[in-house]
């Protein structure tokens, strides 16, 4: 007796709606189209101080997936050798460590990283994928490569024996969302400043300073988006931002 066959094809298992609009037919082919969009892409984009002892690639924040170990020393290469040079502003390494990076990543978020609206597009924000400087001096830089070195021997042997995805990995961890939506981002500077108030712990100061540069940051990111929304209005009479719109 002939059984009818199990096989199915992969436009069965995973296929477009045929019910979709013309908008979001046209962003999904667009999504789906790797080699067509170069135009937007959102491959890791490496930012370095220009030092010649600058990092940009932390080994163990990646260290719990097992099947990146052979991998690491070249992810950590190319990254450097195509991370683009950020201008630092004088005084930089004079900062404490947290300041540097806080305002290392303000200055990649307000000047360098890229801001692109889809034709079409109602949330926006898709290019974000940074591999950033440690900020370090070059005596930290010293030091770091010492404990790194110590370390990565420890963890290979470690991998090796079968220990590895035992830990967190970056994107992985879940922030405490609900705070900042109750406060917002400048409710959290606010209580940042009250913190600093009550204090003489200058390495704790140093750090809250830190945060409230970070805190920064989304409204940096919003404005430039908001930025480029108005500019594509401008130039498409019907208030569709265009293709490329940018800023």
């Amino acid at each position: 007796m002939a059984h009818a066959s199990c096989a199915v094809t992969k436009d069965q298992i995973w296929s477009a709606s045929e019910n979709l609009s013309p908008r979001v037919k046209r962003l999904r082919d667009e999504y789906f189209n790797f080699n067509g969009r170069p135009y937007f892409q959102n491959e890791v984009m490496p930012f370095t101080t220009g030092t010649e002892w600058d990092d940009v690639f932390p080994y163990h924040h990646f260290a719990v997936v097992p099947d990146v170990y052979p991998f690491m020393p070249s992810f950590a290469d190319s990254l450097l050798a195509c991370a683009r040079k950020v201008e630092v502003p004088e005084g930089f390494f004079a900062m404490s460590l947290e300041k540097r990076r806080a305002t290392f990543l303000k200055i990649v978020v307000e000047k360098y990283l890229p801001v692109q609206i889809l034709d079409g597009e109602l949330i926006v924000g898709g290019q974000f994928n940074t591999a950033l400087t440690r900020s370090h001096s070059e005596a930290e830089a010293r030091k770091a490569k010492k404990l790194h070195d110590k370390w990565w021997k420890r963890a290979k042997r470690a991998n090796e024996l079968g220990l590895g995805n035992s830990g967190v990995t970056p994107g992985h961890l879940i922030p405490n969302y609900k705070k900042v939506l109750q406060k917002g981002f400048r409710g959290l500077t606010e209580s940042y400043k009250a913190e600093i108030a009550g204090t003489n712990d200058h390495a704790k100061i140093d750090y809250l300073e830190a945060m409230i540069i970070a805190a920064e940051v989304p409204r940096i990111l919003s404005l430039r988006y908001a930025e480029a929304a108005e500019k594509g209005a401008e130039q498409r009479p019907t208030g569709r931002a265009g293709k490329n719109s940018s800023r």
